[in-house]
């Protein structure tokens, strides 16, 4: 996954502090879209410093693409798993299974909670400043 960023700071190890636009799946063209509440998303994050980018440059940033889709796919994939595991799996009546469904389903959001907090604390998106843009 590549995005553009402007690098905003050095830090002392030799990373960048970079700052980003938001990128929604309506193509960010925000300004002409209308369609956001707040057109003006930045992120600021680390990205390593390969290229050794100055403050003020345009650069291309790029982060692995099998850890965004392993994180998303956690996030989306447990809540409806967990829900049609437990609706499966209850004996009861159709009423019982369905609040247990909608049960597991917000218990799996504690469960997300914990692998993203204990699990991939140190497990961090990591940005690679990848090209300096002229």
């Amino acid at each position: 996954m590549t995005r553009a960023a402007t690098v905003k700071t050095l830090l002392p190890n030799g990373n960048a502090l970079i700052e980003f636009a938001s990128s929604d799946p309506c193509s960010s063209d925000c300004v002409n879209c209308h369609g956001c509440l707040d057109n003006n998303k930045t992120f600021t994050a680390e990205a390593l410093n390969k290229p050794k980018a100055v403050p003020g440059d345009r650069v291309t940033v790029e982060t692995p693409s099998g850890t965004v889709i392993k994180k998303i796919s956690l996030f989306y994939l447990i809540p409806v798993c967990l829900m049609v595991l437990i609706y499966c799996v209850l004996p009861f009546g159709e009423s019982i299974k369905i609040i247990g469904a909608v049960a597991g389903f917000f218990a799996a959001f504690l469960i997300i909670r914990f692998l993203f907090v204990r699990v991939y604390k140190n497990e961090g998106i990591v940005f690679t400043i990848k090209e300096i843009m002229r």
